[in-house]
């Protein structure tokens, strides 16, 4: 028999479908919190304005520490889902062709990826005609896998380091928090200037 419980906010009274379970108590299947879902609905929406930018670096020093570990369940996800993913994104493809090509046209034409876009094509060709070769092992790892090329500057195209798909991956991954680290410290001096 189901038990009948009162919520301690607005009083009403129902069964335990009503109320949402505690998440402390995972032992005790019976135990239920002491609000039902709408009263504790606005209490979490209430706690989360409250303590917005507690939760942000909250979250945010989270994935520091714990980059490796998202990683690789990321990857497992990924590989345990690979041929529900390709789906999804086929079906996409096939819905929203035509915004798929824009956007890739607005990639190819913008001017800030041009240089970009020129070193990757000089590359290309020097690695095709025979300029430039492209090595077996990783410059990082020294394994032999599948490289790619990074670039370091654009504008000298021919520049480039091999790296395999994990080295290049985690390096671009250094490159954006230390961008994203950068961009928080202008934004908080500029508001401290201010």
């Amino acid at each position: 028999m189901a038990n009948i419980l009162k919520c301690r906010t607005c009083g009403i009274v129902g069964g335990e479908k009503h109320f949402p379970k505690n998440k402390l108590d995972k032992m005790l299947s019976d135990y239920c919190s002491g609000q039902c879902f709408e009263c504790k609905s606005k209490y979490n929406k209430r706690y989360v304005e409250k303590n917005r930018d507690a939760i942000k670096n909250q979250r945010h020093q989270y994935q520091i520490d714990n980059r490796e570990m998202l990683s690789k369940k990321k990857r497992l996800k990924y590989i345990k889902d690979r041929e529900i993913i390709l789906l999804q994104k086929k079906k996409y493809y096939k819905e929203n062709r035509e915004r798929v090509l824009e956007r890739w046209y607005n990639y190819r034409t913008n001017k800030k990826n041009k240089i970009k876009l020129k070193a990757r094509d000089l590359l290309k060709y020097a690695v095709q005609t025979g300029k430039i070769k492209r090595t077996q092992k990783c410059t990082n790892c020294l394994q032999n896998k599948t490289v790619e090329a990074h670039h370091e500057n654009y504008n000298e195209p021919y520049n480039v380091v091999w790296l395999c798909l994990s080295c290049h991956s985690r390096l671009h991954a250094k490159q954006k928090v230390v961008q994203n680290d950068r961009a928080r410290t202008s934004r908080a001096n500029r508001k401290m200037s201010c």
